[in-house]
């Protein structure tokens, strides 16, 4: 699916009426989750904490990280 750009004073087709309107923000309980399979013991065991990234800015301001 693309992208639709809205600027002021554009003229919006049927189509594009349409398109938005199909795609309006839903809220929690229309969203169907069921085909999205659970997360079991050992795929959470394998998840490692993320880094926060501003220390890779730190560590690349100071010259340890190569770009």
């Amino acid at each position: 699916m693309g992208s639709i750009i809205i600027r002021r004073g554009m003229k919006l087709s049927d189509e594009q009426i349409k398109r938005i309107r199909e795609n309006a923000p839903k809220s929690d309980a229309d969203i169907d989750l069921s085909d999205i399979p659970e997360i079991t013991d050992d795929e959470w065991k394998k998840f490692k904490p993320a880094r926060l990234r501003g220390d890779i800015f730190k560590r690349f301001a100071a010259g340890k990280v190569q770009a």
